[in-house]
């Protein structure tokens, strides 16, 4: 199977040259795909011009089964962080302040577009040595 005909297929836009796949606890995957989550927050930021997050959703799961577009990321202090993303955070304030326990900066992915597919696929299905991402991990497109 190839990953860009499939992104391709289901969201009817070009796929970038290089795109994230992110690993994402299932309670959190839900709340994004019925647009209550708008924020994906991370430890680290991608690097820049990276717009295409490929969803893996880990155990029980286990399974990529979607994507999101991402035109901007919101770098600051966790409190401001939270100050500015609470409403829409999709986590609640205690599990927001220990995930970033001890960090100066914060990251938050604006979630834009979002994608559930209908099928879900193993990293196995693409053939081409994908691994489940501790947080994320990046996949080069060869076109």
């Amino acid at each position: 199977m190839n990953l860009v005909e499939m992104i391709r297929d289901v969201t009817k836009m070009d796929v970038p040259s290089v795109v994230c796949l992110i690993s994402i606890h299932p309670e959190f995957v839900e709340k994004i795909y019925n647009s209550e989550k708008k924020f994906e927050f991370r430890k680290q930021k991608t690097r820049d011009g990276v717009r295409l997050f490929v969803v893996y959703e880990t155990a029980p799961v286990k399974m990529i089964t979607g994507c999101f577009y991402s035109d901007s990321c919101i770098s600051m202090h966790p409190e401001m962080l939270w100050n500015k993303c609470a409403d829409c955070s999709g986590i609640d304030e205690d599990r927001f302040f220990k995930y970033f326990y001890g960090k100066e900066i914060g990251h938050a992915f604006v979630i834009g577009r979002h994608f559930k597919f209908s099928k879900y696929y193993c990293l196995d299905d693409f053939q081409c040595g994908l691994r489940a991402p501790q947080s994320f991990s990046y996949i080069n497109i060869s076109r």
